[in-house]
């Protein structure tokens, strides 16, 4: 997997070039995007697009793309932002969500309507945004060793077909 960490932090050579090793490569791509007010604020400052349409016009989403978070989409009400086109562009490039409701309720932020993300299409799945990446699947399963790091290491990818 290939880990560019977020989109306010990286150049854009380097976004590119992590979708295309990742392309190359079959290998799932994840980042951190539309997680803040100010990231959503800031990138539209630098480069007239939302997080998501930034990163569709960098070639980064896609299947094999992990957008951690993606809660401040144009849509979110605390944006007040016109336009709607944020989740149906997730939806279109086939990209995944990972929802990590933990470190952002202990801030009093929420994912609005995780319903209407799975209604629209988008592959949400519910993370942890912590370390270890697996706490969730060894909490569940009551044993500490029922999965490793190397379980969670997005291979699932590369094994569907998606590439």
């Amino acid at each position: 997997m290939l880990c560019p960490a977020q989109i306010d932090t990286c150049s854009e050579a380097l976004l590119r070039d992590s979708a295309t090793a990742a392309r190359e490569r079959r290998l799932p791509l994840q980042i951190h995007a539309a997680q803040s007010v100010v990231e959503f604020y800031e990138i539209m400052r630098r480069h007239g697009q939302t997080p998501i349409e930034w990163l569709e016009t960098l070639g980064v989403l896609g299947p094999n793309a992990i957008v951690g978070h993606a809660i401040f989409l144009d849509h979110h009400s605390w944006l007040h932002w016109p336009t709607r086109d944020d989740l149906p562009r997730l939806v279109a490039t086939g990209t995944n969500v990972a929802h990590c409701p933990t470190v952002f309720s202990r801030r009093g932020i929420t994912l609005e309507h995780f319903g209407a993300y799975r209604a629209a299409g988008v592959n949400l799945g519910v993370g942890t945004d912590t370390f270890p990446h697996n706490l969730i699947a060894r909490i569940a399963a009551e044993n500490a060793g029922a999965v490793t790091t190397a379980d969670c290491d997005g291979s699932g990818f590369l094994d569907s077909g998606i590439s």
